[in-house]
């Protein structure tokens, strides 16, 4: 008699409690947005950028450590280990803004740039070194210009503050990556 007594104690608390919980999840008026109350957090066209700015770093990371392996020109070496280093920076930077904003990163590179990598993995000596320094000027060329767009049209201070300090650091790389791609593709040079 306790024993069914309590049950159905039990059962009725858990019935009240599970109304509890729907009532405490469903959300209130001012928790849905609206023009009026957005909910906070990146757009989606910030969440891309992110997105993309990861893709491209783990690109320049993983292609600059095969450049300072296969390269046979000491400056695409070197240009190779720049690569490895600033752009670790900058992702280590990105990884700590998602998070603080809950926007989770690729961890693998896309198609595209996984196709760059088998590509160059085939190429030795000048080959490579000609190819890689190319690449980089293209990619460099796009990445500045994807970071100036996030620049000026982001409402997010923290992206806008970071897309700016790391677009001199892009266009650095874009000047070098020129200088090299000139030596290493000009007639007899290398």
């Amino acid at each position: 008699m306790w024993f069914s007594k309590t049950a159905a104690s039990l059962g009725g608390a858990a019935v009240i409690l599970t109304a509890v919980l729907v009532v405490a999840q469903t959300p209130k008026k001012s928790d849905v947005p609206t023009s009026n109350n957005p909910v906070k957090g990146p757009s989606q066209m910030d969440q891309k950028f992110m997105q993309q700015a990861a893709i491209g770093d783990a690109a320049e990371i993983q292609l600059g450590q095969m450049a300072q392996e296969k390269a046979s020109n000491p400056k695409v070496k070197q240009f190779g280990e720049r690569m490895v280093n600033d752009h670790s920076k900058a992702d280590d930077q990105l990884k700590g803004i998602a998070q603080s904003q809950h926007v989770g990163l690729p961890t693998e590179l896309d198609a595209q740039h996984q196709a760059m990598k088998s590509e160059l993995s085939k190429k030795t000596g000048a080959q490579f070194d000609k190819a890689y320094m190319l690449m980089m000027v293209q990619e460099h060329t796009k990445t500045i210009n994807k970071f100036k767009q996030e620049a000026q049209t982001t409402h997010d201070p923290t992206l806008k503050q970071f897309a700016q300090s790391t677009l001199p650091i892009l266009e650095s790389h874009l000047s070098e990556a020129k200088q090299v791609s000139g030596e290493v593709n000009r007639p007899g040079g290398h």
